[in-house]
Formats: structure tokens, sequence, C-alpha cells
């Protein structure tokens, strides 16, 4: 199911033009079931909204500040941003090496492609995940 998910998503994606950019700081902790924490930026048509990002996920061990940079689609208005995005994941941070890539969605279609460009903990998860980004200014 998972692989349909990605798949599925990342076929819609690639047919079209990203609407802006997103970069989130979390720091995760996690011991099977675990929450995250954190703050983003958003950007559009070259103006900047900052949010607030809370999540929890199944399945992970450990300890890491993740700093996640990407994409995101199927946005016409800021406001449909804000939701409950979930994903499927598999990854392990050791000491400051940690990259992967993963799709998550809302319930308003809203796409997001993000990579980890720096994460930082002892931490290795294949689990389910999501968090909400909420408090979009």
């Amino acid at each position: 199911m998972a692989v349909l998910l990605f798949t599925s998503m990342l076929a819609i994606a690639e047919d079209q033009v990203p609407a802006g950019t997103i970069l989130i700081d979390e720091t995760q902790v996690s011991l099977l079931i675990g929450g995250s924490e954190g703050s983003g930026t958003f950007t559009m048509d070259g103006k900047s909204h900052d949010f607030v990002v809370s999540g929890m996920n199944l399945g992970g061990i450990g300890v890491q500040k993740i700093k996640l940079m990407g994409e995101v689609y199927n946005l016409n208005n800021v406001e449909d941003l804000h939701g409950d995005y979930l994903s499927f994941t598999a990854g392990a941070t050791a000491g400051t090496e940690g990259k992967d890539v993963k799709w998550m969605k809302n319930s308003n279609d809203v796409k997001l492609k993000l990579k980890s460009v720096d994460a930082k903990g002892l931490a290795v998860s294949l689990s389910i995940e999501g968090f909400t980004i909420s408090d979009i200014k």
C-alpha cells in the first residue's frame, strides 16, 4: 500500500509545477511511539509564511533533529497548506548523517515532496508518521 501511495503521488506531482517551497525544522523523539514538534516556512510567489508543525509516529526508535526542505504541489491558496499529513517512511540517522525523501499529502490534496537536508541524532525508523501544519502566518 505504501508503494502504491508513493507511486501515485509521484506520478501526479511529476506533471505539475511546484506552487512553492517549504522548509521545516523539527525535533523527533521515539520509542516505538513518538512525537515531534517544530516550525517551518512556506514560500510562494516571493512571499514567506511561517507555521507550526507537530506530529506523531509509530515504529521509530531514537532522538533526532531534522531539517526538511522541499516542494509543495497542488496548492492554490496558502490556507490549504494547513492540515494533517501522512507518510510511510524508512530511514536512519547516526550522528550528523541522515538523508531520505518522503512524500506527504493532506486532505486538501496538497502534496509535499520533502528531503532531509540536515539530520542530527541517533534514530532508526520503519514507521508511519504524520504531522499537522497549523498557525500559518
